[in-house]
């Protein structure tokens, strides 16, 4: 487990945990280190929930804890977050909902760059709308998930957006034609979904684009 007296060093600007062999759950005093700018837990054997006390760490930018077995709930406390640019939880066990307040009318989360949580298989979502305000996100890695329902045409509103992969899970109905307005997409997979109707002409429009895939879907086409 993770000493305790880590909650001591209130002036502490990085924690780098990763590549080791600690067990248990992230423990709550981990919301005291306010100063802290990087958080990094990865590759260890943590497990449990995160602590919604995270986000009480006003100064976060990185917080990466990909490669755990940490599961639960994605906190929405998140939301306060004000400096966040990265969230990487791949790999872990996280179940239930994307928290659709953290692109909501009163999240701080404005800052945010990259958003990776694929690989939690329980992780039975759709993509919020509410997304689509996340106004900086340049990645979403949602692949290999239990992702499914529609994409939602208000993720055309994402302008900064590189990539998004989102393969393997279940997302269902068209492509919307607001994925032309993604002029700054790079990298776009949807293979191995539900997908069905037609590829959008407008795709044609995402003049950046390096990585188009989408087979193993239902798209039809004349």
């Amino acid at each position: 487990a993770l000493p305790s007296e880590l909650g001591e060093l209130t002036a502490l600007n990085r924690l780098e945990l990763r590549f080791n062999e600690f067990e248990q759950g992230i423990p709550t005093f981990i919301g005291r280190l306010t100063s802290v700018t990087l958080l990094a837990l990865d590759h260890n054997k943590l497990v449990g929930e995160l602590p919604t006390e995270i986000g009480e760490m006003r100064d976060l930018v990185d917080f990466f804890w990909y490669r755990n077995s940490i599961g639960g709930a994605l906190p929405t406390e998140f939301v306060a977050l004000t400096n966040i640019r990265i969230l990487h939880g791949a790999y872990n066990q996280h179940v239930g909902q994307l928290p659709t307040e953290w692109g909501g009318e009163t999240s701080r989360m404005s800052t945010l760059r990259s958003l990776n949580l694929g690989v939690n298989y329980k992780l039975e979502t759709s993509i919020p709308s509410e997304f689509g305000r996340l106004g900086q996100l340049r990645e979403l890695f949602l692949n290999h998930t239990a992702l499914c329902g529609e994409i939602p045409t208000e993720l055309g509103e994402l302008s900064r957006l590189e990539v998004l992969r989102a393969m393997n899970n279940g997302l269902e109905g068209n492509i919307p034609t607001q994925v032309g307005k993604l002029s700054a997409m790079i990298d776009l997979q949807l293979r191995m979904n539900k997908l069905d109707g037609t590829l959008p002409t407008e795709i044609g429009e995402m003049h950046n684009l390096l990585t188009l895939l989408v087979d193993r879907n239902d798209l039809t086409g004349t």
